[in-house]
């Protein structure tokens, strides 16, 4: 008897000028720049490896986190400093080491 996995697909994330788009299969779902009140960095102990994410927390209160892994997210670290500014040029490090802690760290926040 054979047992056949389905794979899941990895969500992607795709850039536009106006915002972020998570897409999974044939679904997606994202945000405009200008909803973003808030951006932490962190990372996910995964046992063996650590996994950096990035969690955008939205005006109407809502979250949506991105990881390392996903396909875009290096155009992604480059958009946040173009969308956002002072965000700290070694924030990888930062979150990065030491290694398996959380390490959350502030990227950025609406200031009124």
């Amino acid at each position: 008897m054979r047992f056949w996995l389905r794979r899941r697909s990895k969500p992607s994330i795709k850039l536009d000028e106006g915002g972020l788009r998570i897409v999974r299969g044939a679904r997606a779902e994202g945000f405009a720049w200008n909803e973003v009140v808030r951006i932490d960095a962190y990372k996910l102990d995964c046992y063996t490896v650590d996994c950096i994410c990035l969690l955008f927390a939205l005006r109407d209160g809502s979250h949506y986190e991105v990881q390392e892994d996903m396909d875009g997210f290096e155009a992604l670290e480059n958009e946040v400093h173009v969308q956002f500014e002072h965000i700290p040029n070694d924030w990888w490090s930062q979150v990065a080491f030491p290694a398996f802690a959380e390490n959350r760290t502030l990227l950025w926040s609406f200031q009124q």
